[in-house]
């Protein structure tokens, strides 16, 4: 029987896996080997579609001069056929990986590359550049901890599960080509600068330039508003004209009286009336959900509220505690909600918090009510690629460990 190889996204994850694996007797060049696995990794993009020129379109460099007119009638950039190429700064990982995959010793794939879209189609682009044709199943783990890992490779999944999303993210990637070089080179050749255009840059671009304009341009404007302080503690405030008792002339677009002496003409009337009769009185009992999971979106917003952390700060937080300290499951996710797999593991999660001191009154206490894992929990159909951010069994230990270096 021959080797397994598999391949990860980046070093760090080969590194965890071949330690679970037990694949740590030889460290070589790219990859590490025993137990009969071998074990290498990506390093960032190793594949990539090819540049225009590839494609016979004028060249780069030849767009601004001679070529121009030619350049300008070739839009909009559409290939018959697109070309896969081998990124020269990662070329050296490329070609040991095609090595190991063609060596005649291995009789088998597993793709241990990232779950989401682009880590998909990542790992499909080095096997098709590579010309792997053989047998490949998938790596599937919600987060990096050795349990986790011996999951995972328990349960292995046919790559034929998720050929729909590699298919969709290549389809992706292709538009994104003939969108970002046709309209780059475009507005290259009308302004002769070099403009770069793309699905994401070019709207983040714009919502950036729009909240500079607007903040720029902003201009403040006084309105008017008018509160009673009642007996008992009872307080009214009346905020913008609903009801049309003030001329539009003296309001703005969203009912904001700006004429001050109309307000305090009106408090004079209401003071010297002295009295008032409550006509309508509503009482509403309200009930407010649980707030969902966190996806990565929800934890920065959350987390900048909390404590004035930027987004950036709390993806890279989240990325070390998921990566280095195996505390989180994976954090690049935008679902709020876990499959249903996982939902036996959760009362665990928490009877491991309820170890830590600091958190133990309210874990206990979670407990003894009951976790109530119901439809705003789990939900398979809400759950593409990862699932909600939820923490790792490590995390007792973890915090022991922290305990100990402190005291």
């Amino acid at each position: 029987m021959g080797y397994i190889l598999c391949i990860a996204e980046k070093p760090s994850v080969a590194r965890d896996i071949a330690s679970v694996l037990g694949a740590t007797n030889t460290k070589n060049k790219g990859y590490i080997e025993g137990n009969g696995y071998l074990v290498t990794w990506a390093i960032g993009h190793l594949v990539g579609l090819a540049e225009p020129h590839e494609y016979g379109f004028v060249k780069k460099e030849d767009v601004y001069g001679e070529g121009r007119e030619l350049a300008y009638d070739e839009l909009p950039l559409i290939p018959n056929e697109f070309k896969f190429i081998v990124i020269g700064a990662t070329k050296d990982q490329f070609d040991i990986v095609k090595k190991l995959m063609h060596r005649t010793d291995v009789d088998s794939i597993i793709d241990c590359g990232d779950m989401g879209a682009e880590g998909h189609i990542l790992q499909w682009l080095i096997r098709v550049k590579a010309g792997c044709n053989k047998p490949v199943k998938r790596f599937c783990a919600t987060s990096m901890t050795d349990e986790a890992i011996k999951v995972a490779m328990s349960n292995l999944r046919p790559m034929a599960d998720f050929e729909n999303i590699i298919k969709g993210e290549l389809c992706k990637k292709k538009a994104d080509w003939i969108l970002g070089m046709s309209m780059s080179r475009a507005l290259s050749i009308k302004y002769r600068a070099g403009i770069t255009v793309g699905r994401v840059q070019s709207p983040t671009l714009y919502f950036v330039v729009k909240r500079f304009l607007d903040v720029e341009n902003f201009k403040v404007t006084d309105y008017f508003t008018m509160s009673a302080d009642l007996k008992e503690g009872f307080k009214v405030g009346w905020r913008k004209d609903t009801d049309n008792l003030f001329p539009s002339t003296a309001k703005d677009d969203s009912g904001r009286v700006l004429d001050k002496s109309l307000i305090d003409k009106a408090c004079a009337e209401i003071i010297g009336f002295g009295k008032g009769a409550v006509s309508e009185l509503t009482k509403q009992v309200k009930s407010v959900e649980r707030p969902l999971l966190y996806d990565i979106t929800e934890l920065q917003r959350h987390a900048n509220v909390l404590f004035g952390y930027s987004a950036a700060a709390t993806l890279a937080t989240a990325q070390s505690l998921y990566e280095t300290h195996k505390l989180l499951s994976y954090p690049h996710t935008d679902s709020r909600y876990i499959t249903s797999d996982l939902s036996s593991y959760l009362k665990g999660y928490v009877e491991v918090i309820s170890g830590i001191d600091r958190y133990k009154k309210i874990a206990d206490g979670v407990l003894a009510d009951g976790l109530n894992i119901d439809k705003r929990i789990v939900n398979d159909a809400k759950v593409t690629d990862h699932h909600a951010i939820i923490p790792t069994d490590d995390i007792c230990y973890a915090w022991a460990r922290w305990s100990d270096i402190k005291g």
